[in-house]
């Protein structure tokens, strides 16, 4: 998967297909770094990830498209 610090420099965003492993995984890491997160989150890709992460672009609607 793809991991990624957020503009907050607090955050990891992970982009994995098998979040229930990964997760469990995490966890390990972190506690055995002895670190605790603030918070985990987990969800569920949306359209808009999907197409940006095919095509490489951000899904964009014009007049044209939306009528």
């Amino acid at each position: 998967g793809a991991a990624e610090v957020l503009d907050d420099r607090r955050t990891v965003a992970l982009s994995v297909a098998d979040a229930g492993k990964t997760v469990l995984e995490v966890a390990k890491r972190l506690d055995a770094a002895g670190l605790t997160p603030e918070r985990l989150e987990i969800r569920e890709p949306t359209l808009d990830d999907v197409f940006l992460t095919l095509t490489g672009h951000h899904r964009s609607l014009d007049s044209e498209e939306a009528s």
